[in-house]
């Protein structure tokens, strides 16, 4: 009988022992988070003013602007008033996409890279256009065939010349790639391709020949230009060639230099 209050007795105590156990664990941990949590403030909050101080260290003003670049059509003073007008911050906080944008709003400017060289330089990389065609009065079209409007385009007089309906651009560009290829072969180039609003087309070459197409087929009638050329124009009065009406169903007619006389030719 004298078992039993003992044995309870036992019981009660080891219960107790396990909950002061578990809450001194649960103490511990707590104690181990508010530690860490502590530590954590400290760290970011000492980070932050380590950065802000460093911030003002390193943000200064740009001293320092350099412009690469091959300056066949851009101006050097143009660049650093646009340059000159744009930078307003320093060297970390300065928008760079802007002064960017603003440089690329220049017509024969294809391409900027900005670049931060440390501590206070920033570098400027501008990649020029490329023309490849002058453009009617007032632009020229560049070697992806996309339509530039410059105002002026006295540099680029050594250019082949594009006359025609805007809209008409990238066609004209592919068939002056194409009648360029053609005609490439036999020493000859192309100085000048037209069409009119009337779709009417016109070739002056290098050498001064104006060639007449006319509207519609004009590699067919290019194709019968070489077949006549090879046979009859370039052995014996090549030189003496002013104008090559193709507007003709089977052959061509030829207007000479110094006469009215126009000749026939076959071009089957």
């Amino acid at each position: 009988m004298s078992n039993k209050p003992l044995k309870n007795r036992l019981l009660t105590t080891t219960g107790d022992q396990r909950k002061a156990a578990a809450w001194g664990r649960l103490w511990r941990r707590l104690t181990v988070v508010v530690c860490i949590s502590g530590s954590i403030s400290l760290i970011a909050f000492s980070g932050y003013f380590i950065a802000k101080s460093l911030g003002h260290i390193i943000d200064r003003p740009i001293v320092e602007v350099s412009v690469e670049s091959d300056f066949n059509y851009v101006n050097r003073q143009q660049i650093m008033n646009v340059i000159n007008h744009t930078l307003h911050r320093n060297f970390l906080s300065e928008n760079l996409h802007k002064v960017k944008t603003e440089l690329e709003k220049i017509a024969w400017i294809d391409n900027v890279i900005l670049s931060r060289r440390w501590p206070d330089h920033l570098h400027v990389k501008i990649t020029e256009q490329v023309p490849i065609a002058r453009w009617s009065d007032s632009g020229f079209i560049n070697y992806r065939g996309e339509l530039v409007m410059v105002g002026d385009i006295k540099q680029l007089t050594h250019l082949p010349h594009l006359i025609g309906p805007v809209e008409d651009s990238a066609e004209m560009l592919n068939q002056y790639h194409i009648i360029s290829k053609l005609l490439r072969n036999y020493d000859l180039e192309i100085a000048s391709l037209m069409k009119s609003r009337h779709h009417r087309w016109e070739i002056e070459l290098g050498n001064g020949w104006r060639i007449n197409l006319g509207k519609g087929q004009i590699m067919e009638k290019m194709q019968r230009f070489i077949l006549v050329l090879k046979d009859q124009l370039l052995p014996y009065r090549k030189n003496s060639i002013a104008v090559i009406d193709m507007r003709y169903q089977q052959g061509l007619a030829v207007k000479w230099l110094a006469t009215d006389n126009i000749s026939l030719a076959s071009g089957r």
